[in-house]
């Protein structure tokens, strides 16, 4: 027989971390999104082009080769890729500096809309994980 007791806590286990690690996404992509609007309230989208913006867009583009999370998530990947990648190209290609502001620009944008969905895809499945809280693991269906 099983022990149902065990199953419950081994799953509790496995929630709690899993948990902690979207109330973590959470927290960085409010972050993200209000230093990204101050920054673009007060005029500031060009910032220098660092070895970040490469980590962003390799990391961001690798995320969508891992199993599936929804498309919420796979979008606001592509758009901080994408917005990430385009700086860094326009910086490294030695474009001019018009082109490079505009990139900035875009990126800027590209990088908010990514945070932004990463932020409602977690809140959404923190708002689930509560409403299913009694429930063993088996009988959850995440998003």
């Amino acid at each position: 027989m099983f022990d149902d007791k065990r199953i419950y806590k081994e799953s509790l286990k496995r929630d709690r971390g899993e948990t902690l690690m979207m109330a973590f996404l959470f927290l960085a992509s409010v972050a993200a999104v209000f230093g990204g609007v101050t920054q673009g309230l007060q005029g500031h989208f060009v910032r220098r082009v660092s070895y970040n913006d490469i980590v962003i867009a390799i990391g961001s583009f690798a995320m969508l080769g891992f199993p599936k999370r929804g498309r919420v998530i796979d979008t606001g990947a592509a758009c901080c890729g994408t917005g990430a990648a385009i700086r860094a190209l326009t910086h490294y290609l030695h474009a001019p500096s018009r082109l490079q502001r505009l990139a900035a620009m875009n990126g800027q944008a590209l990088k908010l809309i990514g945070f932004l969905l990463f932020a409602i895809s977690s809140a959404l499945w923190l708002r689930d994980a509560h409403r299913q809280k009694g429930m063993p693991q088996e009988h959850r269906s995440l998003p």
